[in-house]
């Protein structure tokens, strides 16, 4: 049972582009703060004003790479999520392996400690529709039709 390839795979390649425009942000960054203080001090700006002008020039790169690593985080949390979520999924699947083989030889005592094991919610989403008699069928409706009683 494989619930998340596809998507660890996808979420993987993200990760991985976004460790990529993270790097080039910041090299970005690097470049003009370089160049703003460069030009800061051919100007003969004092120290403030060249620590104003470069703070100025990157800010909205920085908000950037902020949005990046954001991003990045949250994919990170994500993929670590959907790996438990597998990985629940692959425990639950041999523990449900596990009672259909041994719990028809199991005493009731037995048979629930298993069943709170598995700490299984059910949450009923809609009404249960109650059949009555039984469903309709080509052949029920040939017996109904001649007024015949339906066989068991």
């Amino acid at each position: 049972m494989d619930l998340t390839l596809g998507a660890q795979s996808g979420q993987a390649d993200r990760i991985e582009e976004l460790d990529r425009q993270i790097a080039v942000s910041e090299k970005a960054i690097t470049t003009v703060m370089s160049v703003t203080a460069t030009q800061a001090a051919q100007m003969d700006l004092s120290s403030d004003r060249a620590a104003e002008l470069v703070a100025r020039a990157v800010k909205p790169m920085s908000a950037e790479l902020n949005q990046l690593r954001k991003l990045r985080n949250e994919a990170v949390e994500w993929q670590q999520q959907t790996e438990a979520a597998q990985q629940r999924a692959w425990d639950l699947q041999a523990l449900a392996e596990r009672a259909r083989t041994q719990m028809p030889d199991m005493d009731p005592e037995g048979q629930a400690e298993v069943i709170d094991l598995i700490d299984l919610k059910v949450t009923i989403q809609s009404p249960v529709t109650v059949r009555r008699g039984r469903s309709a069928c080509a052949v029920g409706a040939w017996f109904k039709g001649c007024n015949q009683y339906i066989p068991a």
